[in-house]
């Protein structure tokens, strides 16, 4: 009986804790700035809103065509593989969960359900239900950081392609981008390289089809060896560390330059194997 009476206690506590939450996200929501941090797992910032996105309409839109995929994400394709459970779903239940979509001039572009409405648009499907938003390109960006960083598994190569418009088009800091998304400095370095990587080596990883360790290994390679070292990756089915050495060990044998020391005259000199190699040298001293 007890026993039964604490049960019912925690019971009636935690339902309050969940009306409180409820309510206070809803508050935030819609004051005067939104504030994603105080409750969010993904990021913690303050800025002041340039439209209220609480204004946010609800439609049912005739058909899933009229929706664009994400121009900021449209990179990183999604594989027929990963939408099998999708269809299956919309087959049985219909498209019951809504998109979150940006209207803007006279467009409709998906921010939230990429994959669902890649499916959608296979099953042609009519009347999917939307949230539809009028934001600016930088609330956008936020708003998928927010969406990616909520995931169990987050697509790092579309966490990067993100991270580098804020980056490059805001001139967001290293360091603010590592409090965005809970990461070191280091990690948001990586992130951003990662897309210098060739496309079909990004499109694996979006996928699924490699690993985000593998692919921060292969930044460290020569830019004409990358290929050739991913591979050799997946014909011997390598581990991060054993790539990470193979890289090293042909980095150290691959000598750029032989360094001549005449310590009489005072002097040293410089053998480069290449023009190309001496021509980026004198780039790098010369920054």
């Amino acid at each position: 009986m007890e026993k039964n009476k604490k049960l019912i206690v925690l019971g009636v506590l935690a339902l309050i804790l969940i009306i409180s939450g409820i309510t206070y996200a809803i508050l935030t929501w819609t004051s005067s700035k939104i504030n994603i941090g105080l409750t969010s797992n993904c990021f913690t910032i303050d800025y002041t809103k340039g439209n209220d996105i609480a204004n946010a309409s609800i439609k049912a839109l005739n058909e899933s065509d009229l929706i664009s995929d994400n121009k900021y994400l449209e990179k990183a394709k999604v594989f027929d593989s990963n939408l099998k459970n999708i269809k299956s779903s919309i087959e049985e239940n219909g498209v019951y969960k809504p998109f979150y979509v940006n209207y803007k001039d006279n467009k409709y572009e998906v921010i939230i359900g990429r994959k669902r409405l890649r499916a959608s648009k296979e099953l042609k499907e009519e009347n999917v239900p939307c949230i539809v938003f009028s934001v600016n390109e930088h609330e956008e960006l936020l708003m998928l950081l927010a969406d990616i960083q909520d995931h169990k598994e987050v697509n790092m190569y579309e966490l990067s392609l993100i991270l580098n418009e804020l980056y490059s088009k805001y001139n967001y800091k290293l360091k603010q981008l590592a409090i965005l998304i809970n990461q070191s400095i280091y990690q948001v370095s990586n992130i951003l390289n990662l897309v210098k990587l060739p496309y079909e080596i990004l499109l694996d990883l979006g996928n699924n089809l490699t690993s985000y360790g593998i692919c921060k290994t292969l930044i460290y390679a020569k830019p004409n060896k990358v290929m050739e070292y991913y591979k050799i990756y997946k014909e011997k089915n390598l581990s991060v560390r054993d790539l990470e050495l193979l890289i090293k060990n042909d980095n150290k044998n691959d000598k750029m330059l032989n360094i001549l020391v005449d310590e009489d005259n005072l002097t040293i000199n410089l053998k480069f194997e290449n023009s190309e190699d001496l021509h980026r040298f004198l780039k790098k001293i010369n920054k």
